[in-house]
């Protein structure tokens, strides 16, 4: 819901992501001192773009963040995309569902970033 939403997430292939400040800072440090501090662009234009990301990973990272969860119907190539998000904005509670979620997957495309993860 975009209800009192504060910032936008761009990502190339897909509709900006609407989101909360608040939200995305009480889950990542990285996102705290990046949203927080005038000394960062993301922070004073409320506006961030997320490169080397499908639209579909960001789509999962955040609905993790915001649920606790990732989709069932996520493609198992996707999964190592997705995993690659916390580990660079530093949300271990993210990277420790996509690692539980990847556990049961059996595709050449997980193998290295669960064993990383874990």
């Amino acid at each position: 819901e975009r209800k009192f939403t504060d910032m936008t997430i761009s990502v190339e292939g897909g509709a900006p992501f609407c989101c909360h400040r608040v939200v995305l800072s009480a889950a990542s440090p990285v996102f705290d001192r990046m949203l927080s501090q005038e000394e960062f662009q993301e922070g004073r234009e409320a506006y961030m773009t997320l490169r080397d990301a499908t639209w579909e990973a960001v789509d999962a990272f955040l609905e993790c963040i915001y649920c606790g969860h990732l989709s069932a119907n996520l493609p198992c190539s996707t999964y190592a995309t997705v995993l690659r998000l916390p580990d660079m904005y530093q949300v271990f509670s993210v990277m420790k569902t996509c690692a539980r979620a990847m556990q049961h997957l059996r595709c050449h495309q997980n193998i290295v970033p669960t064993l990383r993860c874990l």
